[in-house]
């Protein structure tokens, strides 16, 4: 059972090979680890509800700015705001390791 949910597990975060969460942070895009992918999935499960969503339609579906905010039904800075705010706190959780 723990074998079958670890692989589900990390069948839903392969999709996300690379992640540029701030460019003050990484210069360039940065290879995950497996340990650092289940790490930061659950970093995100640990975010606000809206922050969560804006991060998922961003870097896992790969929508644009417009795109989230026409689904989401929120203006284009809304989103911006966001995904500012979201990527602050993943920063923060995943320093402290506190996910």
């Amino acid at each position: 059972m723990t074998k079958i949910l670890m692989n589900l597990a990390l069948d839903s975060i392969q999709k996300v090979d690379f992640l540029e969460l701030d460019e003050g942070m990484m210069k360039h895009h940065h290879v995950f680890s497996i340990e650092e992918k289940i790490d930061l999935h659950e970093a995100i499960k640990n975010l606000r509800p809206e922050y969560q969503s804006v991060i998922h339609l961003k870097y896992f579906d790969d929508l644009s700015i417009e795109e989230i905010a026409t689904q989401l039904g929120m203006s284009s800075n809304t989103v911006k705001s966001h995904l500012r705010r979201g990527k602050r706190e993943l920063r923060l959780m995943l320093k402290e390791g506190s996910c």
